[in-house]
């Protein structure tokens, strides 16, 4: 019993580093973002209705104004609404690319006056 233990607890150099490694990217993955937060009623295209932050570096393709409704690559995005927001026109892609969530808090709607095609 006592080797059998030994031998599944030892940690090598290697196991080691890629722990390491692990927990690294996954907190950079985590902890990296930008979140767009609805500020007041309005529509998704409008500026005024969001506030943003983000801790995303200048070379991360940080998305300005209104959080878009898919991306490509760059700063991960994660929007909260708590207000009645309307997307006016076709939303094709919604979600896709590095768009993180979308959470729709007690208080708050999002309607899409248009077609909508989720992905992701």
């Amino acid at each position: 019993m006592t080797a059998f233990f030994n031998s599944v607890f030892q940690f090598s150099s290697e196991r080691v580093s890629i722990l390491f490694l692990l927990m690294f990217l996954l907190n950079v993955h985590f902890l990296s973002g930008q979140d767009f937060t609805s500020s007041k009623d309005g529509a998704w295209k409008d500026n005024q209705t969001w506030t943003n932050s983000t801790d995303c570096g200048q070379y991360d393709n940080i998305s300005q104004g209104q959080p878009p409704i898919s991306k490509n690559w760059g700063c991960v995005v994660n929007v909260v609404i708590g207000h009645d927001v309307v997307y006016n026109g076709n939303a094709s892609g919604f979600g896709s690319g590095v768009f993180s969530g979308i959470r729709i808090t007690s208080g708050g709607s999002l309607l899409f006056e248009g077609d909508l095609t989720i992905n992701g």
